[in-house]
């Protein structure tokens, strides 16, 4: 929540979306590294607090970049039906996709090695959105 606050407060502050998503990618990446090499429960939890730490940048920033980028007032609700979707959609996909990503890496490291590979892949994908900063 901490990072929540001062993602937010600072992305209207300095009129930055894309940097605070793509800070709050990296910082989910390195989360899902460390869950993925840790040798012990407390290392998992550290990973899970760095994740958190992301995850409340990126909900702080993410709503704002994506209405900063909708293309007119009068279909704002169709449009963020369809990012609600396109939101969505990945936490019903990956519980089903789990146990063969899981089989095909050689365990849970492998999966979460694969999630941050997703995330990265994410990052560059912010980067190319136009018409915000």
């Amino acid at each position: 929540m901490l990072t929540s606050l001062i993602a937010g407060w600072l992305s209207d502050k300095l009129g930055r979306r894309k940097l605070f998503v793509a800070i709050a990618g990296i910082v989910g990446v390195v989360g899902l590294v460390i869950i993925a090499l840790a040798p012990s429960l407390g290392m998992v939890l550290v990973g899970e607090f760095v994740m958190g730490a992301g995850m409340g940048v990126f909900y702080a920033v993410d709503l704002a970049l994506i209405t900063d980028v909708l293309p007119s007032d009068e279909d704002n609700a169709k449009d963020l039906g369809v990012v609600n979707i396109a939101q969505a959609l990945p936490q019903s996909i990956v519980p089903a996709a789990a146990p063969g990503v899981i089989a095909l890496t050689g365990g849970y490291s492998g999966f979460f090695i694969t999630g941050a590979v997703v995330g990265l892949l994410g990052i560059v994908s912010v980067s190319r959105i136009r018409g915000v900063r």
